[in-house]
């Protein structure tokens, strides 16, 4: 079933049914019913019946429970085809929770599954087989609170206790992305915005293409100067701008950036420089950009690492500067640089 189906299936449910959802969207982890019976008994939700789950054995809980859960696995969402195992469907675990957020609901189903689970920082480790999903569902519990300096050292502690575990800028691009909400995404720090944005629109660089997604929100964090936006993710946005003949965002973004003493504003000032055939003006604005470079490095060599760099060596060129030309060379020794040029030098 599409998201859009699953979504509509969802909002039909009685209260019962879109509680117990929630509260899998919030584990991630599959429950099984003892799990799930305990986490309703934690958040004090009532069955259809109006009996609270503690005041019956635990065979009449699941008696209670099973309505619920045979209209859920009926609706498709949940994953699997019986009760022993409840495992929200992936394409919509991120809407539910969002919308448990939405509802006031989170927190305190947050502390059922918590308890139940054992997903904290403190308590993650009593868990003898830890997977990858124990640890992922623990992120998540930090990430819809916007703990990220929680999310590092949860993730340092853990990572190396599991066999395969993705990266966490991976683990926090499928959270924040699935679907993409700017809200959720902006939570996020400025090196995991770049991990996330930075490669695709390279690739698209390399390879002659315009496959990067959310381009829009990229943009506009280098349009409101966000400090979600490093350096690096910034120069790919204001080299695309140039490729792309968007003169008036360029010329707005330097209104505001032309006296910086930033790396971005000088190479990006270089490069229109060269194009207006004011080599040496273009070598001056690349030098004092270098000398930024050289400052904030603790590397013995440096290099400009980004398209705005070729147009250095090719102004150095045009002024027939050999010796600058070979520190260029030597500068620009990156994948990104040597496939770039060629197509500049040859």
């Amino acid at each position: 079933m599409t998201v859009n189906q699953l979504i509509s299936s969802y909002e039909k449910l009685p209260a019962l049914e879109k509680s117990i959802l929630q509260i899998l969207s919030i584990a991630y982890h599959q429950l099984n019913q003892t799990q799930l019976r305990q986490c309703l008994i934690q958040a004090d939700i009532k069955a259809a019946t109006g009996e609270e789950f503690d005041s019956v054995s635990k065979p009449e809980g699941f008696k209670l429970m099973r309505p619920a859960l045979d209209t859920l696995l009926e609706q498709h969402l949940l994953e699997g085809k019986n009760r022993s195992c409840l495992l929200i469907d992936r394409q919509i675990v991120e809407i539910i929770t969002r919308q448990a957020i939405a509802a006031k609901k989170f927190k305190p189903y947050l502390k059922a599954v918590q308890t139940v689970l054992d997903l904290t920082e403190e308590t993650l480790g009593t868990n003898l087989r830890l997977e990858s999903d124990h640890l992922f569902a623990a992120i998540r519990i930090l990430f819809y609170q916007k703990k990220m300096d929680q999310i590092k050292s949860l993730y340092r502690k853990y990572k190396d206790r599991i066999k395969y575990v993705d990266s966490l800028s991976e683990i926090l691009g499928e959270i924040s992305c699935n679907p993409f909400e700017p809200a959720w995404v902006q939570s996020l720090p400025a090196d995991i915005h770049t991990d996330l944005f930075q490669k695709p629109l390279i690739e698209d660089f390399l390879y002659c293409q315009n496959k990067a997604e959310h381009f829009d929100y990229i943009e506009q964090l280098v349009l409101s100067d966000s400090d979600r936006c490093e350096s690096g993710l910034q120069a790919i946005v204001l080299e695309k701008w140039m490729l792309t003949g968007k003169s008036q965002k360029i010329e707005n973004w330097l209104k505001k950036h032309r006296t910086d003493n930033t790396e971005n504003s000088l190479c990006l000032q270089g490069w229109m420089a060269f194009l207006q055939g004011k080599n040496e003006r273009a070598i001056q604005y690349y030098e004092a950009a270098l000398e930024i470079l050289k400052k904030n490095s603790k590397k013995r060599k440096i290099y400009f690492d980004n398209f705005m760099g070729v147009f250095f060596v090719l102004a150095l060129m045009k002024e027939n500067s050999t010796q600058r030309l070979e520190q260029a060379f030597t500068l620009h020794s990156t994948p990104f640089f040597a496939y770039t040029a060629q197509f500049f030098i040859i």
